[in-house]
């Protein structure tokens, strides 16, 4: 798998876990699900040296409210690519709740999604398929034109219209 953000391919320091019994020996940067988290009390947080925690497309970002100020990572999991509820989660964690650490696309993304991901407040991608670094960058460089707002630098058609 090939991780990326706007600058390109990086290597990764996150552990993710997917279930409470892998848990209690591991030390170090972990990524743990929403439910293990929920379930554990904020001084077994403090056993590693930095929490993150991984969601699903269905979650209720309310749930992160007391936590959020205490991780450094939120995953969101995308079963599928057809399922654009991960962008719309993204887009509330980063708007509505202040999110201001990583915020990293796993699971069914595709290449052509990275542009889009990284518009509505994702920091990282983790695609499931090795791409190049010059189909990444063309990737994210293929619409120059937007007609929506969002948390990126890009100005929108009417902004650029009202320019002129």
């Amino acid at each position: 798998m090939a991780l990326y953000n706007v600058d390109g391919i990086f290597h990764d320091k996150w552990k993710i876990i997917n279930n409470f019994e892998n848990i209690t020996s591991l030390t170090g940067s972990v990524i743990i699900p929403l439910d293990i988290l929920l379930k554990s009390d904020k001084s077994f947080l403090s056993g590693f040296e930095s929490v993150g925690v991984k969601l699903y497309v269905d979650s209720e970002p309310e749930e992160l409210l007391e936590y959020i100020n205490l991780l450094e990572i939120i995953c969101i999991y995308f079963p599928t690519f057809k399922d654009g509820r991960g962008f719309s989660l993204a887009r509330i964690l980063r708007d509505k709740y202040s999110f201001k650490g990583d915020l990293r696309a796993i699971g069914d993304v595709l290449l052509d999604q990275a542009s889009f991901l990284f518009r509505v407040g994702f920091s990282t991608i983790n695609f499931t398929q090795n791409h190049s670094l010059q189909d990444f960058e063309e990737s994210i460089k293929r619409y120059h034109a937007v007609y929506q707002k969002t948390n990126d630098a890009h100005k929108t058609i009417q902004d650029l219209r009202l320019r002129d």
